[in-house]
């Protein structure tokens, strides 16, 4: 067989067939409209991105003026097209302002939510700033801050004008994480997480970001430094009535020797369902100074014990380390986890894990980046987003062999990764910050890079699953699927095999995914191998009577997507 079936039957499709859907194309990154014209001091970044339905979404981040004040900015994307950036006024605008928005969420296409810091001659204060039915209002400090040093740096909204978020303030000569949840349009009183303050014994804790799966349901995590002046991991989820339960340490991620190797550590939290989400991380000890990354769940609002990510100690070896830096849930026990990892303490490569009906799987190093790169060992995914279970797209930075960086996105579908595209247009030196998809194969993407003048300029770029022929100067390809019999039985679908072939009129034989759907079902996945692959009909997978059978590529590596003619299938008694 050329090629390989990576699943058959498992994981509903996400594109029908028959559908005016294509397979998805990435465009270009490019400036925010109006935002080259705001850096005047030439450092602008987009921070976070959030699509609340596909083709609208916001992004947010900052930009210097020529007086070299740091500025925040709100931009929004409507029916597939960027408008231009707005500056946002602050209660105080002084001289030597620093102020920007570090997340946003949207829970729907034109409500939303950012926050922040801003500071003027002074301490910075959490602030947050909400967009209701396209209209963004003022920037406001968060309620109960009280002018204490704080910065709020992650915000969840499952729904318009309800959200959460959280951050850290100094208070009583510590830094401590705080939550603060947002009900009708009107934000609440910051808190401090409880039970935190008995574990930050050096007085130096903070929350990393926060993830709501429903209104008054949600989970944080954060760090905190211990006696030890290690920096250990902890997680606390909402009690039913919206109230946090005390913060719990994750036991077995002390994290001694960190300063020694220049990077703090990380977890990141996102909930499928109520009462089930999905911790992940790394740290690194004193014993082996090697980082580990770590996964932990919580289900049904229990939350179990941290272990090592499957697959990683294979791909790391055992002078390697590994680096979590996002994870994304959709619902109850389906997650994508992603990062970098290193067979020595040089060359890093960017890898995604899945979780798949509560199992989480072996980690796997993305595909295509090494094409990209010319064969260098410089890679590492940044960000990831899924829109349902086993529907995500991934990126992050890799070097090519000169070695210069770019950005590069991955697609999954179906539970199965494309090869990984060139993102073009970012600039030099870019950084990947954010991605966000609200439906399958449509997603946005945000980060910053260094322009020809020197400045560093904010970006964004969108994969859509919309019908076209591809971004510009993709090779277009033609895609074909044959039957081995027109006609199966019922239980015995696999005496029939699927054949597909992908060809373009250059570039080579097209490598990648290539789904193929009966009707509305996905009944197998391909990753091709010299432009052909095949499958085999999983027994009983489909009823009796008559599928039209179509096959999508999805494209990458400078091809672009194309669908085959629908070929027809009987299964009979």
């Amino acid at each position: 067989m050329a090629g390989g079936v990576l699943a058959a039957g498992a994981v509903p499709g996400a594109y029908a067939a028959g559908s005016a859907a294509a397979a998805p194309q990435l465009t270009a990154a490019r400036p925010i409209p109006g935002l080259n014209a705001l850096n005047a001091g030439g450092t602008a970044r987009v921070t976070s991105v959030s699509c609340g339905t596909a083709g609208n979404c916001a992004a947010v981040g900052s930009f210097t003026d020529a007086s070299g004040n740091l500025l925040p900015f709100v931009a929004d994307e409507k029916n597939g097209t960027w408008g231009n950036a707005r500056e946002l006024a602050l209660e105080t605008r002084a001289t030597n302002v620093k102020a920007e928005l570090l997340s946003v969420s949207c829970a729907s296409a034109a409500d939303c939510s950012a926050v922040g810091y801003s500071g003027a001659d002074g301490l910075p204060v959490a602030i947050t700033v909400s967009e209701t039915s396209g209209t963004w209002g003022p920037v406001q400090v968060i309620p109960g801050i009280n002018g204490q040093e704080s910065e709020a740096g992650s915000v969840s909204c499952p729904a318009a004008g309800t959200c959460a978020a959280d951050g850290f303030v100094v208070t009583g000569g510590a830094v401590e994480p705080f939550t603060v949840a947002q009900a009708n349009g009107t934000w609440g009183t910051a808190a401090v997480v409880p039970g935190v303050a008995a574990l930050n014994v050096g007085k130096n804790a903070g929350a990393t970001n926060i993830s709501c799966a429903a209104p008054g349901s949600c989970a944080a995590a954060g760090l905190y430094s211990d006696v030890n002046d290690d920096l250990p991991s902890w997680v606390a989820s909402t009690a039913g009535n919206g109230s946090w339960n005390p913060a719990l340490p994750e036991p077995g991620t002390s994290g001694g020797g960190l300063r020694e190797i220049g990077a703090p550590p990380q977890i990141t939290v996102s909930c499928g369902a109520p009462g089930n989400c999905a911790a992940a991380g790394w740290t690194d000890t004193n014993a082996t100074r090697t980082r580990t990354s770590f996964v932990l769940n919580e289900v049904n609002s229990a939350w179990g014990a941290p272990r090592d990510v499957p697959g990683l100690a294979a791909l790391t070896g055992t002078g390697g380390f590994s680096r979590i830096t996002a994870v994304s849930c959709k619902s109850a026990g389906n997650c994508t986890v992603t990062g970098q990892f290193s067979t020595s303490l040089r060359g890093t490569r960017a890898f995604a894990v899945s979780e798949v009906n509560g199992t989480w799987g072996n980690a796997l190093e993305i595909p295509g980046i090494a094409a990209l790169g010319g064969g260098t060992d410089a890679a590492s995914a940044s960000a990831v987003s899924c829109a349902t279970a086993g529907n995500c797209a991934a990126g992050g930075v890799y070097d090519d062999s000169t070695p210069a960086e770019h950005v590069f996105v991955a697609v999954q579908a179906g539970g199965a990764w494309g090869n990984a595209q060139q993102l073009t247009g970012t600039g030099t030196r870019p950084t990947l910050s954010s991605a966000s998809c609200a439906t399958p194969g449509n997603c946005a993407f945000g980060g910053f890079g260094t322009d020809a003048s020197g400045h560093l300029q904010g970006f964004v770029a969108d994969l859509s699953a919309g019908a076209g022929a591809g971004a510009p100067g993709q090779i277009q390809t033609t895609t074909s699927v044959a039957l081995s019999a027109a006609t199966v039985t019922f239980g015995r679908e696999q005496a029939g095999q699927i054949a597909v072939t992908v060809s373009a009129a250059s570039g080579g034989a097209p490598r990648g995914v290539v789904t193929v759907t009966a009707n509305k079902a996905t009944v197998c996945l391909i990753v091709l191998g010299s432009g052909t692959g095949s499958c085999r009909l999983t027994p009983k997978g489909l009823r009796p009577g008559t599928y039209a059978l179509t096959a999508r590529f999805f494209g990458g590596l400078g091809f672009a997507g194309s669908a085959s003619a629908p070929a027809t299938l009987t299964v009979t008694r």
